[in-house]
């Protein structure tokens, strides 16, 4: 009963009657490590608002003015990232490598691990209810109760925070290998994490630990999955701006990141041409996307309309996190609290505008461009939520700050 209630309140508030949520946890985004528990209210709402908004369209892709991202990499999957086994380079990535994918396919980036697929395949967080087809899924500790099942017809491939579960037999099908220059292990016949919703399904997996990130390819039935294995590689940059690694993320930024007039006044002043908006997991970039034409206009309406201030959680047990002036929670690197929004606002000439966003529990939440601030309301959490995602919960009990 709290957690509809929950859920109904911020519905209502943000986005008008939404169908009653069917809810259930997602198994851990890495078993072992995943522990933040919080106030009841943070995962009813975190639970509540993922069903609310359906995530629809969450990676629709908005080209950039003038068109689509530079196509530069071949139509078909190349092979980069399967050298022979027993190879453990560890060479570092090109720091300016930009992921970038030829017509009729796209490039998903997670911590810096990109995989190639076709344009038509959907990208989702965590499992969805009503996703037919191939697809690629986000890490998420929350999702909708209904699994996807296991379709044969169809491929799937799963990203993970960290490193994969691996049983001893399982690992009696590893090998060394590299991707991207990178040391990684793969594991062949893998079996996906019981309760992923894949448990009987075989495929092949690839820990790249460096980056704090794996990959499963369930491929179709018939299908063997190496064609998809071939396309996976390292960049430093995604499709859409978005740097893997990001080291200013870690608080809102307190001095104005431009020389551009107006911030003061609007978190995004001017007329921006294109924002690159960017979800970031203690520093490691989970999902980007480029706002454009319409769509920008809109959502920079919403953003400036977000009131001035910040705002501090209530309800938020004290030794979770780690100070009033620190940013995460002691529960580690993949705890709720460390996930962070970054905005890059471009103009036709002059200097970017960059905003920093936290939503999550600890410290100061909301959004801002280091001149003007923004209150973490539930507007602001829609928001962000129906252009980007969110993989964590949120306090539901906030108060304003100066």
């Amino acid at each position: 009963e709290a957690r509809l209630t929950d859920w109904g309140r911020l519905a209502r508030s943000a986005t008008g009657p939404q169908p009653a949520p069917e809810l259930s946890a997602s198994p851990p985004r890495q078993p072992g490590s995943f522990g933040w528990q919080l106030t009841a209210g943070v995962l009813a709402v975190a639970l509540a608002a993922v069903i609310a908004v359906g995530l629809p369209g969450l990676l629709a892709k908005d080209p950039p003015p003038g068109g689509s991202p530079d196509a530069t990499s071949p139509a078909s999957p190349g092979v980069t990232g399967t050298a022979s086994p027993g190879v453990t380079s560890t060479a570092s990535p090109d720091p300016n490598s930009t992921a970038s994918a030829g017509p009729g396919m796209q490039v998903v980036t997670f911590h810096g691990l990109s995989i190639t697929v076709p344009a038509s395949w959907q990208v989702a967080v965590g499992h969805r209810c009503g996703t037919h087809g191939n697809a690629v899924e986000l890490p998420a500790s929350v999702s909708q109760s209904c699994f996807p099942g296991n379709p044969v017809e169809f491929t799937r491939v799963r990203f993970v925070e960290g490193s994969l579960p691996l049983s001893p037999t399982e690992m009696d099908n590893a090998s060394h290998t590299t991707v991207g220059g990178l040391a990684a292990t793969r594991v062949q016949n893998y079996l996906a994490h019981p309760g992923s919703g894949y448990s009987s399904r075989a495929g092949i997996a690839f820990i790249v630990a460096e980056l704090q990130a794996s990959v499963h390819i369930m491929p179709a039935e018939g299908q063997t999955g190496q064609d998809v294995a071939d396309s996976l590689t390292v960049n430093s940059v995604d499709a859409h701006g978005c740097r893997s690694r990001a080291t200013d993320v870690n608080e809102l930024p307190h001095a104005a990141t431009s020389d551009r007039a107006g911030q003061a006044e609007a978190l995004l002043p001017g007329q921006p041409v294109s924002v690159n908006i960017c979800r970031y997991q203690d520093g490691w970039l989970e999902q980007g996307r480029i706002l454009s034409g319409t769509t920008l206009q809109a959502f920079a309406a919403k953003l400036n309309a977000v009131p001035r201030g910040l705002s501090r959680p209530v309800e938020v047990e004290p030794l979770k996190c780690r100070g009033a002036d620190g940013v995460g929670s002691v529960e580690g690197p993949v705890a709720g609290d460390s996930e962070a929004y970054r905005l890059e606002a471009h103009y036709p000439d002059g200097t970017p505008v960059v905003l920093v966003g936290r939503i999550s529990a600890c410290g100061d939440l909301g959004i801002s461009n280091g001149a003007r601030t923004g209150q973490r309301t539930p507007q602001l959490v829609m928001l962000l939520l129906n252009t980007i995602g969110a993989s964590h919960g949120w306090p539901d009990k906030v108060i304003p700050v100066p």
